[in-house]
C-alpha cells in the first residue's frame, strides 16, 4: 500500500513538473491572444481622388449635342427625345458615375474617352448633372 502511495505522490510530482515546464517554455506565438505590436499595419482602402468637377454647363450643352447624346438620351434641357439610352430626366445623379459612364462607357453606351477632350468630358458631365438637378 505504501508503495501505492509513493507512486501516486511521484505521479502527482511528475505532472506538477510537466505543466511547470510546459507553462514556462510556452513561446508568445502560442498565446491565445495575438501580439498586437508584431502584426502589420493594416492600410486603409482609399479610392483615386477624383479631380472636382470643373467643367462649363453651357459648353457642355454644346458638346451634348455635338457628340449625339440626344440621339439616345431624353434630357429636357437639351431637348432631346432620344429612345435607346435611359432617359436622364428624373434620375439621381452622382459626380463620379456620369463621369466614368462618359468616360468609359459601359450598357450599351460608347466610351468617349478618346472621342472627346477631357475638357469636353467635363462639360457634358457639368451639364448633365446641372440639367438633371435643376429637373430638366
Amino acid at each position: 500500500m505504501r508503495q501505492r502511495i509513493g507512486l501516486a505522490a511521484l505521479a502527482a510530482a511528475a505532472l506538477v513538473v510537466v505543466v511547470v515546464v510546459v507553462i514556462a517554455t510556452r513561446s508568445s506565438d502560442d498565446a491565445v491572444e495575438p501580439d498586437i505590436r508584431r502584426e502589420a499595419p493594416v492600410e486603409p482602402s482609399v479610392a483615386p481622388a477624383l479631380p472636382p468637377p470643373t467643367g462649363d454647363p453651357l459648353a457642355g450643352m454644346t458638346v451634348f449635342a455635338e457628340a449625339g447624346c440626344g440621339n439616345c438620351h431624353v434630357l429636357a434641357a437639351a431637348g432631346s427625345t432620344g429612345t435607346i439610352g435611359p432617359v436622364l430626366d428624373g434620375r439621381s445623379a452622382d459626380y463620379a458615375r456620369v463621369l466614368e459612364q462618359v468616360t468609359d462607357g459601359g450598357g450599351g453606351m460608347p466610351a468617349y474617352a478618346g472621342v472627346l477632350t477631357d475638357v469636353q468630358i467635363q462639360d457634358v458631365v457639368a451639364f448633365t448633372l446641372e440639367s438633371i438637378e435643376r429637373g430638366g
